[in-house]
């Protein structure tokens, strides 16, 4: 059979049939192979995606809420309990003076506004999980609370760009197994918290 490209004879199974055309293997990849990128249209492509990957997005997703919340109910709170005195009317715990080893057992919540960093701290990551969900912005008043915000824990957020913002960058797998380890911590802690508050409750004479 003839090619209809270079006109040269070639046995029928050498020959690729187009439409009415026939033609030999070689002009075949010449004529229809998918072209190539040159290494400039990759290399802009590969630049795009990079600052593509920069632009920050006001949502949260489920890992980085995680070490967000726990930072802001746990770290901090740790971190300004020892930079202020017990002493100090800002000071986020109090204990009744008792030294050595029963001073964990006698210290308390110290009703300062300095609590107030981690309740808009946490407000404000709730906030942006909220958005990465695409839900109403609404429900941030009432998710943000201990124990109920464990719900945003384990909804995945909506996938691509949504009305909120782009969809935030992939995690890696340290932080996605230490955000999973976190979550059970914070969980037993409140669960244990809730239960002694239901159990003083039902024992008070």
């Amino acid at each position: 059979m003839k090619c209809s490209s270079c006109f040269g004879a070639f046995p029928k199974e050498q020959v690729k049939v187009v439409e009415t055309s026939n033609y030999c293997t070689t002009c075949y990849q010449k004529l229809f192979a998918p072209t190539r990128k040159k290494v400039s249209e990759k290399l802009v492509e590969k630049i795009e995606k990079s600052e593509s990957q920069k632009i920050k997005t006001p949502r949260n997703g489920r890992v980085e809420y995680i070490l967000n919340y726990f930072l802001s109910w746990c770290i901090l709170p740790i971190f300004m309990a020892i930079a202020i005195p017990s002493s100090s009317s800002l000071s986020l715990v109090s204990n009744s003076g008792v030294t050595g080893y029963k001073v964990a057992s006698n210290l308390s919540f110290s009703p300062s506004f300095l609590w107030l960093i981690p309740v808009l701290l946490s407000a404000l990551y709730t906030s942006a999980r909220v958005q990465d969900l695409e839900w109403k912005n609404k429900l941030s008043f009432l998710l943000w609370l201990p124990g109920i915000n464990f719900i945003l824990f384990f909804i995945p957020g909506t996938n691509g760009k949504n009305k909120y913002g782009l969809q935030p960058a992939k995690q890696t797998k340290f932080k996605v197994l230490l955000a999973i380890i976190l979550a059970v911590v914070m969980m037993l802690v409140v669960g244990s918290f809730i239960s002694l508050i239901v159990y003083a409750g039902l024992n008070v004479t």
